[in-house]
């Protein structure tokens, strides 16, 4: 984007926008945001309002009460179409990191970035690992490119399973990589079905992939900063070192 854009005010909204925001303050953006978490992280580097009540139709009341240049939004609120196009009236829409082509295009980026780099041996596969949203951006780099991509890891992953026809779940066919899901109790409470389906899929592929849920943990269980959820701690250390040692697992087993 243009130098003289940059240094605008630019609003991001959804479940956790951690990632997006972080890469906004990068680019030289004036950053707000809003999510479900508001972690300490976020609060460190920029304006950050914790949606505890209302989510997601309270974000279209804070982003009208919010100055900015323009906003874009994360985490599965791309389900929200209505949500979507009531709050694009209130401020001008950006491109959005779920916008289609756009996870495969920026992973086109840095995957070219890494090869470029001469401490990169290009005879070993990539792995790719996301939270929350970052979990469909997994499957999509998988599948966009499958004979780089070795290992794909989503834990507590957000809109993974949809009735849409460009569900990240249906793109098992394209993947070459082993892959690995961990699926939040409470997510999984929500959406039963979503763990069945996706298995079902990756293994109609023939793709080897695990689904496990850990049904005790709430969603951004792998985070040591999350806020409380209630009177309920969301990070829980166990099931976040379990996790790790599935990621460390997977990464030797396929790269």
């Amino acid at each position: 984007m243009a130098e003289s854009f940059r240094l605008k005010r630019l609003a991001i909204a959804g479940a956790s926008v951690r990632a997006a925001a972080f890469s906004a303050l990068r680019a030289g953006y004036d950053v707000v945001t809003a999510d479900l978490f508001a972690d300490a992280d976020l609060r460190a580097h920029c304006d950050a309002t914790r949606i505890e009540a209302g989510y997601p139709e309270a974000l279209a009341d804070w982003l009208a009460a919010t100055e900015c240049d323009g906003w874009l939004f994360t985490g599965a609120l791309e389900n929200h179409h209505e949500l979507i196009n009531a709050m694009a009236k209130l401020r001008p829409l950006m491109g959005s990191v779920n916008t289609p082509g756009n996870p495969e295009k920026d992973a086109g980026a840095y995957i070219a970035f890494l090869d470029a780099q001469k401490e990169v041996d290009k005879k070993h596969k990539i792995g790719t690992q996301g939270y929350c949203m970052g979990g469909p951006l997994v499957v999509r780099t998988a599948a966009a490119f499958p004979d780089r991509v070795g290992a794909g890891a989503s834990f507590h992953g957000g809109g993974l399973v949809t009735d849409k026809p460009e569900s990240p779940h249906l793109l098992a066919p394209k993947i070459k990589a082993r892959m690995y899901f961990g699926v939040a109790g409470n997510d999984d409470q929500r959406q039963p079905d979503a763990k069945t389906k996706l298995k079902e899929a990756f293994e109609a592929a023939k793709v080897p992939v695990e689904v496990e849920l850990y049904a005790t943990a709430l969603h951004g269980w792998c985070i040591a900063d999350m806020p409380m959820q209630g009177a309920d701690p969301i990070y829980k250390k166990d099931d976040a070192e379990k996790a790790w040692a599935k990621l460390l697992a997977l990464y030797k087993a396929g790269l």
